[in-house]
């Protein structure tokens, strides 16, 4: 009886934690430390390696993922399951990091998350460009009398919940650019019925001053307005979905210019020229 009681007590605890997250395995626990990098996008990642029994489905609900938005920063995993002992990456959303912590804090709840300081960064731009947070703040948690940082250094930037992250901490304004990307590639999907796929390639271009600010956005010569065409760069291995919204304008780039992209989407497909080469999909 007394046994019975115990695990009804246990039980009743993980439930209110949080704590079963679709396996027998918690993802984060009193006593780790996570260590951050940024990826191409200035996103902030840390890699979670697999142990036994975890699933990636259980993985992305406990950060706050859809599984598509999962298998978009590891799709070497979209057709072969993670196996133990491989790395996953998780983004980590600025708005689940503590920065402070006040008279509530709970240290059992948090762990520390790191930062290793890269070539020519410096204090200015990994607490107030990073992390939005105070120079000050930074120097006194990391006991640091000046704003010089050494390559290689880790600094202590702040503290995550070990119950993990939620779908609500990751919103921006609504929806995130991979819940957009998800819209854009169901509708993708649905304009294939009684059209052809087209395939193509050539140049896309952008502009830092575009006009089509910072959505997914995309001017083409044959697309019709709200077409979803999908573009990839081969180079770097990377897509995006993206809505045209309107044609290029006569005369305004070369014969070779497929497409033109909002700034955003440039970003996302890693382009670091004006003009890069790309493969395109859409349905006509």
């Amino acid at each position: 009886m007394g046994k019975n009681i115990i695990f009804l007590l246990f039980f009743l605890t993980a439930v209110k934690t949080n704590a079963f997250t679709g396996d027998d395995k918690r993802y984060l626990k009193f006593g780790d430390t996570l260590t951050v990098f940024l990826n191409d996008f200035q996103e902030k990642i840390f890699t979670h390696k697999m142990e036994e029994k975890q699933t990636l489905f259980s993985m992305a609900k406990f950060y706050g993922l859809k599984t598509d938005e999962l298998y978009y920063y590891n799709p070497e995993f979209s057709k072969t399951p993670a196996k133990t002992g491989q790395s996953v990456k998780i983004p980590v959303p600025n708005r689940c990091i503590v920065r402070e912590r006040d008279k509530k804090f709970n240290t059992t709840r948090f762990i520390p998350l790191m930062y290793v300081v890269k070539q020519g960064e410096g204090m200015k731009k990994i607490a107030e460009g990073f992390f939005n947070m105070s120079i000050d703040t930074l120097k006194k948690r990391n006991k640091l009398s000046d704003d010089n940082l050494k390559l290689g250094q880790k600094l202590h930037i702040g503290w995550i919940n070990v119950e993990g992250i939620t779908a609500e901490q990751r919103k921006i304004k609504g929806a995130t650019i991979l819940q957009i990307m998800q819209n854009y590639r169901t509708t993708h999907q649905a304009e294939s019925l009684g059209k052809k796929l087209l395939n193509k390639s050539g140049v896309a271009f952008w502009q830092k001053d575009s006009k089509m600010g910072s959505g997914l956005y995309a001017l083409h010569r044959d697309c019709p307005e709200n077409t979803i065409i999908v573009v990839n760069n081969p180079m770097k291995n990377k897509t995006v979905y993206v809505k045209v919204i309107g044609k290029i304008p006569p005369g305004t780039q070369d014969d070779n210019v497929e497409v033109v992209i909002s700034p955003h989407a440039a970003k996302l497909l890693g382009a670091l020229d004006p003009k890069f080469f790309v493969k395109i999909k859409y349905y006509k």
